[in-house]
C-alpha cells in the first residue's frame, strides 16, 4: 500500500513495516508498506484498506504534479501476435532462407 504522510500514523498504528531492501550494507525504506497480517483474516477491514490504498497514490502524484493514468480502453478484440518477420504466429511451413521466395 502507499504511504503518505496523512496515512502513515495508521500503518505504524497497525505495527506494519514498510517494504524495504538492503543496499551497500544498508536498508532502504520503501514509500509502499505491507498490510497489517490480521486483515487477511477480515474481509471486510480488508476490503475498505484496499478501497483506501489508491488515495495515498494520488496524493503523492498530486504533490508532484503528474497526472493521474488516464483510463484504459477495453481492447474489442485479442491483439494477434507476429514473429518479427511479419508472419502470423506461430510460424507455419518451412523456415524461410535467404533466396528463397
Amino acid at each position: 500500500m502507499r504511504v503518505d504522510d496523512q496515512n502513515r500514523e495508521t500503518f505504524k498504528a497497525a505495527a506494519s513495516p514498510p517494504l524495504n531492501y538492503a543496499k551497500q550494507g544498508a536498508t532502504i525504506d520503501l514509500a509502499s508498506w505491507r498490510l497489517p497480517e490480521r486483515l487477511f483474516d477480515e474481509p471486510d477491514e480488508l476490503a475498505v484498506w484496499a478501497q483506501a490504498a489508491p488515495a495515498g497514490a494520488r496524493r503523492v502524484a498530486a504533490k508532484r504534479g503528474r497526472p493521474s493514468a488516464p483510463a484504459r480502453k477495453p481492447r474489442t478484440s485479442p491483439a494477434k501476435r507476429r514473429d518479427p518477420r511479419g508472419a502470423p504466429w506461430p510460424r507455419t511451413g518451412k523456415a524461410r532462407t535467404r533466396g528463397s521466395g
